[in-house]
This record gives structure tokens, sequence and C-alpha cells, in this order.
């Protein structure tokens, strides 16, 4: 009887409870990715303009992308081109470039910290739908023995 008991306890607790909690880490994951979109647009639009004028076609490759685009891309692919799009910026050639536009590291700060609350924030749903799963998982093995 302790064991049903214990196992009803279990299997109660974690019904609806990782799901609730992944809800909130996805909407959270999602609201870093708009603000991530948000920002992107204010740095891409220079970098284009300074490849240009420095000539680098590998540079203007890599911040040619469209809002479209960068929607399309699954989190991982995303969090990577965000973070090229970054380390683009802090490259020495383009500092000085992007500061005669008004974009100093200080005014990249906000876009550098809503990639790390993104970067942050992604894993964390999917680390809770694993525990959901192996919840999941528990309570098949619970009942079926």
């Amino acid at each position: 009887m302790s064991t049903v008991i214990t196992t009803y306890n279990k299997v109660s607790g974690a019904r609806g409870g990782t799901a609730k909690r992944t809800q909130k880490l996805t909407e959270g994951a999602l609201a870093a990715r708009k603000r991530l979109l948000d920002l992107l647009p204010g740095l891409l639009g220079p970098l284009n303009r300074v490849a240009t004028r420095l000539g680098d076609a590998d540079l203007q490759a890599s911040v040619t992308l469209s809002n479209k685009q960068l929607r399309k891309l699954r989190p991982l692919a995303f969090i990577g081109v965000v973070g090229s799009v970054l380390g683009s910026a802090a490259r020495a050639d383009v500092v000085p470039e992007l500061a005669k536009q008004g974009l100093t590291p200080k005014a990249l700060q906000p876009l550098a910290e809503a990639l790390d609350a993104f970067c942050t924030a992604q894993p964390a749903a999917r680390k809770s739908i694993d525990e959901r799963v192996l919840s999941g998982a528990a309570w098949k093995t619970c009942w079926m023995s």
C-alpha cells in the first residue's frame, strides 16, 4: 500500500507541472528571440555599409540576411548567425567605421545582452521538455508494472 501511495504522489506531482514550466520557458525564449530580431536590423544595415566601404565580400555576405531569412533559422543556427554578426562588429577594422555611424561598443551592448538572454532561455525549454518526456516514461513504467 505504501508503494502505491508513493507512486501516486510522484505521478500526481509530475502531471502537468512540467508542461506548465515548459510553456513559461518557451514564452521566455520566444520573447528573447523577438527582442534579438528587433535589435538586429539596427546593426545589419550599418555593417552592410561598412562592408561595402571596406570592400569585404565575406562580411557583406554575412550581414545581408533579410528579416524573413533570420526568422526561418532554427535556434542554434540563429544563435550562430547573431554571434557571428556581433563578432564581425568587434573586428578591429570595423569598430572605427561603426563608431562613425554612432554604433560604439556601448551602443551594441543591448544586442549582446539580448543574445546572452536568448542563449540562456533557449536550452532551458528543451531541458524542460526532456524532463517532461522522462516524467511521462516514469508514469508509464509505474502503471505498467
